[in-house]
């Protein structure tokens, strides 16, 4: 039951935030207290500092899945080492008759 907005561009954040929500969960739980905290001991009353904290948390609630996608390995690989005299003996592939390369 895929629609098509649901895989619209400016939903990708959305999307990343979903597709890892145990580490999301665990630092909003965290972040929560750091903004109480920090909208409490502001001096400021405004609806500025209110913006501030929230958008700061958002980001980095953001940065936080994007780590934890990046470590779960779940996004392309970069390209390793190509075979070459450069590579030492046990990272090349090794032949068929068992001999070294």
């Amino acid at each position: 039951m895929d629609s098509a907005w649901l895989g619209h561009v400016g939903l990708a954040p959305l999307s990343l935030l979903g597709r890892q929500p145990l580490p999301v969960f665990a630092a909003g739980a965290i972040l929560s207290f750091a903004g109480y905290c920090a909208l409490s001991f502001w001096p400021d009353a405004g609806w500025g500092r209110v913006v501030l904290v929230n958008a700061g948390g958002a980001a980095i609630l953001l940065v936080v899945a994007a780590l934890a996608q990046w470590q779960s390995g779940s996004h392309p690989q970069p390209v390793t080492l190509r075979p070459g005299p450069w590579l030492p003996f046990f990272l090349r592939p090794a032949r068929r008759d068992g001999a070294l390369p």
